[in-house]
Parts: C-alpha cells; structure tokens; sequence
C-alpha cells in the first residue's frame, strides 16, 4: 500500500538544462516529458529521472529541464514484487505518486529559477502519461 507519509524526498539534482526563454517564445504550444527510474531496495531509495522540454508553436525548444529526485520509501518491500525473469516489478501506484510529485515539484523549480517573463503556466499533467513515456537507458 501507498502511503505519502512513509515517502521522503531526500535530494534533488539538476542533470542538464537548456533555457532558451525570452519575451518572443513564452507561448508553450507542446509538452514533451519522458521518464526512468532506479532503486536500490536494499537502502530504500528510488530515483527518478524526469525530463521535461517546453515547445513554442515552430517546435522550437524553449526550456529542456532534466533532474534527477531521490526518494526513501520506507515502507519499499511491500510495493515491489521479483518477476519470474528476476526483474523488479513495482507497484504502479508508487511509480504514479513519485512521478506526480516529482512532476509537481519540478513545474515549481522551473517556474521559480528559469521563468522571467509572465504568464508561463507549465500544464498539469496525469501521472499515467509520464508513466507511459519512459526513457531507456543503457
């Protein structure tokens, strides 16, 4: 079971970002956001990696914004199962409450360190889209 009480955000770090915004390209027209994640069930922690690009309406990139967001859950051990294949499986739950509130609070950071002209507003987005859209990374 999930609970938000046994999650802790433990650190977040910028991995590469691109700003491009100005007084002539503040018009968001398209959202691009792709995800992937790590563990380490011995120590609890799982990352998640969240990259968000803003396009203007010629699908030019206005800010490309990539942050990794390490969480302890302390309760872990009861919101994964080992497949067949030896894989971690985690409870999609989880996966959705961490993504939205790494989604959350990357819309904060952009709009607080990256945003200089007004009426930026980065869209809410379902969890279950960035949870479809995931990043592989060998």
């Amino acid at each position: 079971m999930v609970n938000p009480a046994l999650i802790h955000l433990l650190d977040i770090n910028p991995v590469e970002i691109q700003n491009n915004i100005s007084k002539d390209n503040f018009n968001i027209n398209e959202v691009g956001i792709a995800h992937n994640m790590m563990h380490n069930l011995k120590e609890n922690n799982i990352k998640i990696f969240l990259s968000l690009a803003l396009f203007d309406e010629k699908e030019q990139i206005i800010l490309k914004s990539d942050y990794d967001f390490i969480y302890k859950v302390d309760n872990l051990e009861e919101n994964y199962k080992i497949n067949d294949e030896g894989e971690t499986v985690f409870n999609a739950t989880l996966v959705k409450t961490l993504l939205g509130m790494s989604y959350s609070t990357l819309r904060g950071i952009i709009f607080n360190e990256f945003i200089t002209v007004d009426k930026i507003i980065i869209p809410i987005i379902d969890p279950q889209l960035i949870l479809e859209n995931r990043i592989k990374i060998t």
